[in-house]
């Protein structure tokens, strides 16, 4: 069946339905982005949709879309200004929740991470 689905289940532009999810994520990652949202912008259910994209990306969903909004945020500490309390609202976070994330996930602070990058 999943056979079946990741073959036969394209858009008209032949992207696969986790492709598409992929795509919503990384040009939407400043917003508050939801299993259940994207599951209904594809027409699956959303435990679905977990399952086939934890079998496509290897990575569940959450984690990819923590991974994007870091990702974001790592690119925007090295390419603006910004402050990074304004570079936490772009990417949907407090400032606060954006330290714990990068702490967790690059092991060093954000201004940390500007400071090394320049």
């Amino acid at each position: 069946m999943y056979i079946w689905l990741t073959t036969n289940y394209r858009n008209e532009s032949g992207q696969s339905v986790i492709q598409q999810v992929c795509k919503h994520i990384r040009e939407n990652c400043g917003s508050d982005l939801s299993l259940v949202q994207c599951a209904e912008q594809v027409g699956l259910s959303p435990s679905y949709l977990s399952r086939l994209f934890k079998k496509e990306m290897g990575v569940n969903f959450l984690d990819f879309v923590v991974e994007c909004k870091v990702d974001e945020a790592k690119r925007l500490l090295t390419e603006t200004d910004q402050n990074v309390s304004e570079i936490a609202m772009a990417v949907g976070y407090s400032e606060r929740n954006l330290n714990r994330i990068f702490q967790r996930f690059i092991k060093m602070s954000p201004s940390m991470f500007r400071t090394r990058q320049r």
